[in-house]
């Protein structure tokens, strides 16, 4: 996924975000709040169009693709504690065998 996205040029507001706009912007700052928020809303598609059905219903109340990104990242990667738990799950089974 993060190559699609650095191919897309995305990668940067996948990981950052999109920033908000100042209370009073000037015209160069609303172009770039528009082009940060059009390659959201690709990398938001992007990830819509790579997941199955049972992660797109994790991920389809996300407003945002850095959000959609962290929630996939989170049931993917997990907490530390559950990857030990995991590896040693594994050791486990490959010992018994």
């Amino acid at each position: 996924m993060r190559v699609i996205f650095r191919f897309q040029d995305c990668l940067d507001v996948v990981q950052g975000g999109v920033l908000p706009l100042n209370e009073t912007p000037i015209e160069a700052e609303k172009a770039e709040f528009r082009e940060a928020t059009k390659r959201d809303s690709k990398a938001t598609f992007l990830i819509h169009q790579c997941v199955d059905m049972a992660n797109f219903d994790k991920i389809s109340a996300a407003s945002n693709a850095k959000e959609a990104w962290e929630i996939l990242d989170k049931c993917y990667s997990g907490s530390t504690k559950v990857r030990k738990m995991r590896l040693q799950f594994l050791r486990r089974q490959y010992e018994l065998v």
